[in-house]
């Protein structure tokens, strides 16, 4: 079986005090040898995520659980992690784009990924 792992769940897996059943539950899935992918929006939203919090312990364990992923993003890799950056030090330096702005440059973000996750499916 393949199970995606989703930003809830990848996030689930990253918290100090994790929640010990997700906990297991991702375990159980290696343990029986089950494969599992992350989808590229949850990459996006997780590597921005912890950049912006300077995260680099809890980066470094989700770069590990991503690079046992079955299915990784095939292109643009390095572009998502680009974004990523661009984006957390942006907002570290207090630069917030317009409401609008945000909401349209993340759907064309997202609609892009999507069509890359498809292509690889």
């Amino acid at each position: 079986m393949i199970y995606a792992l989703d930003t809830n769940i990848i996030s689930f897996l990253l918290r100090p005090g994790r929640n010990q059943e997700v906990v297991q539950q991702f375990e159980k899935i290696i343990e029986q040898g089950d494969s599992y992918v992350i989808p590229p929006i949850s990459y996006y939203e997780i590597t921005w995520y912890l950049l912006r919090k300077k995260a680099t312990a809890q980066l470094r364990i989700f770069e590990r659980i991503y690079q046992n992923a079955s299915t990784r993003i095939s292109m643009g890799e390095a572009d998502f992690r680009m974004a990523a950056k661009i984006k957390a030090n942006m907002e570290e330096q207090g630069f917030h784009l317009a409401a609008m702005m945000r909401i349209y440059l993340s759907q064309l973000i997202a609609l892009s990924m999507t069509i890359h996750w498809l292509q690889i499916m």
